[in-house]
């Protein structure tokens, strides 16, 4: 009978050390397993996986820490109030993370949702595109000289070579296509004014000098395809599910704010 048990209890002992993860490394008795230097090989390379030499360089760097770890716990250190609390802080912020994780994982994007904040949100909302010249002066007065050449019949561009002191004046002030927002206020609230192949009649003061700006033309600026920006958008709607979910939280949850006077006696 005796030797019916050894034999199930060894048959036991030999499954459960079967499914045991393997012991990476031993530090004062303490067994690392690879799960747990996995995990943190991923926070310091962004992979579990690494080349032989990154894999020994962590290794030793995951030895170092907790080397230091278990010398701090001989020293109470967990036990310190300061301690304590960034201990609890970092647990929720994990906890939270995991549980927002997970709620993301289970909502259910449909196509019709990101078609319909793709057309709100990218197709609605294409902005603007604008081609102009300008003519870049230190001073007020002489932007008004160029503008009377170019009232004179003058070419831009050739005033522009000639008399603008900004990087584009070897292409006759050309700045390309750009939106609005791309350039600083003042000057696109000129440009915004400009109908086609019109320039300035004022000069326009930034904080690089006083322009002279010549609309060339406009177009719808390109809008990306729907699946160029489908990431994007499902981290959109993503987020928003969170934002409702904290929302319905708070309009469930009792939350009682103390008064002044009792946060001044704290």
């Amino acid at each position: 009978m005796r030797k019916v048990i050894s034999s199930v209890l060894l048959l036991a002992l030999v499954s459960a050390s079967a499914f045991a993860e393997p012991t990476l490394v031993t530090i004062n008795g303490k067994a690392i397993d690879q799960d747990q230097f996995d995990l943190y090989l991923q926070s310091r390379t962004g992979n579990t996986t690494a080349d032989a030499a990154t894999h020994q360089q962590i290794l030793e760097e995951y030895i170092n820490r907790e080397l230091i770890y278990l010398a701090a716990l001989k020293q109470n250190i967990d036990t310190q109030k300061e301690t304590r609390l960034r201990i609890e802080d970092q647990k929720r912020n994990i906890v939270t993370g995991s549980f927002l994780n997970q709620i993301v994982g289970d909502a259910d994007i449909k196509e019709e949702q990101l078609k319909s904040v793709y057309n709100e949100q990218v197709v609605k909302n294409a902005s603007q595109e604008y081609k102009a010249r300008h003519i870049l002066l230190e001073t007020e007065e002489t932007a008004n000289e160029v503008i009377a050449k170019l009232m004179n019949g003058e070419s831009f561009e050739e005033l522009a070579k000639n008399f603008s002191i900004g990087p584009s004046k070897t292409d006759g002030g050309d700045l390309g296509w750009f939106t609005l927002i791309q350039m600083t206020p003042a000057f696109s609230e000129a440009v915004a004014k400009l109908n086609k192949n019109t320039y300035t009649q004022r000069a326009v003061q930034t904080e690089f000098g006083w322009h002279v700006i010549k609309l060339e033309d406009t177009r719808p600026a390109p809008v990306p395809t729907l699946e160029n920006i489908r990431p994007q958008l499902v981290e959109a709607l993503q987020r928003e599910l969170i934002s409702n979910y904290i929302e319905d939280l708070r309009e469930g949850a009792q939350i009682v704010y103390p008064k002044p006077s009792a946060m001044a006696n704290n």
